[in-house]
C-alpha cells in the first residue's frame, strides 16, 4: 500500500512541476508589468508563481484549477504516506 501511495505522490509531484514551469514561462512572457522580474521571482519561489497564477487566472484558469487540485491531493497523500510508513 505504501508503494502505491509513493507512486501517486511522485506522479502528482511531476504534475505540480509541469504546472509550475508553465506558469514561470507565462511570467517571463508577461511584458505588461516587468516580465523578467516576475519571471525570476516565480523561478525562485513557487509560491509566488502560484499566487501570480491565481491573480491572472482569467488567462489560464484550467491550469490553475489543475495545479490547485494537485497541491491539495499531494498534501493529502503525503500525510497518508507518512502515516502508512
Amino acid at each position: 500500500m505504501a508503494w502505491l501511495i509513493l507512486g501517486l505522490i511522485a506522479l502528482i509531484a511531476i504534475t505540480n512541476l509541469v504546472c509550475w514551469i508553465i506558469i514561470v514561462v507565462k511570467c517571463f512572457k508577461d511584458k505588461e508589468d516587468g516580465g523578467v522580474g516576475k519571471g525570476v521571482g516565480a523561478l525562485l519561489c513557487s509560491l509566488y508563481a502560484f499566487i501570480w497564477g491565481w491573480q491572472t487566472h482569467k488567462k489560464h484558469k484550467a491550469l490553475m484549477i489543475i495545479w490547485t487540485i494537485c497541491v491539495v491531493i499531494y498534501a493529502a497523500l503525503y500525510g497518508l504516506g507518512a502515516a502508512a510508513m
